[in-house]
């Protein structure tokens, strides 16, 4: 399902390790957990909404590692919740993003990069059921 796109952005942050971030506003994330259904239970991501770019890969050209710290990047993103077994996200979508990886070297996305589900696209994870769903008592 493709949705209508929406535009934001967020600040890029590097981090040690080779991790390059974007914030995200904590509001985009707010509204798209509430239009996920009560009966999951849906758990909050560990870090800040953000979407990943870089991690658990070193660059080959460090030439421009932390060249754009700070800098607001634009990005739009599907409204639509999308999940998995376990993974609730959304798509986001930014070529600055994509060109930024490969001036680093590395191809335009990777398994942390690109969305649960393996669509070419960014994402920002919404939540997840690492502790499983909520269901009814037996009978109900």
């Amino acid at each position: 399902m493709e949705s209508e796109r929406r535009t934001s952005g967020g600040v890029l942050r590097y981090f040690g390790g080779h991790k390059l971030h974007v914030e995200v506003d904590p509001g985009i994330v707010a509204l798209a957990r509430a239009l996920v259904p009560r009966a999951i239970r849906l758990q909050r991501t560990r870090y800040e909404p953000h979407i990943t770019v870089v991690r658990n890969e070193t660059p080959p050209d460090l030439r421009k590692w932390m060249s754009y710290e700070g800098i607001v990047m634009p990005f739009e993103y599907e409204p639509h919740v999308y999940n998995d077994d376990t993974y609730f996200w959304l798509r986001v979508f930014c070529p600055q993003l994509t060109a930024i990886r490969k001036e680093l070297g590395l191809p335009a996305s990777s398994e942390w990069s690109r969305a649960p589900d393996g669509f070419e696209s960014f994402h920002c994870t919404v939540g997840n059921t690492k502790k499983g769903l909520d269901k009814p008592p037996a009978g109900k």
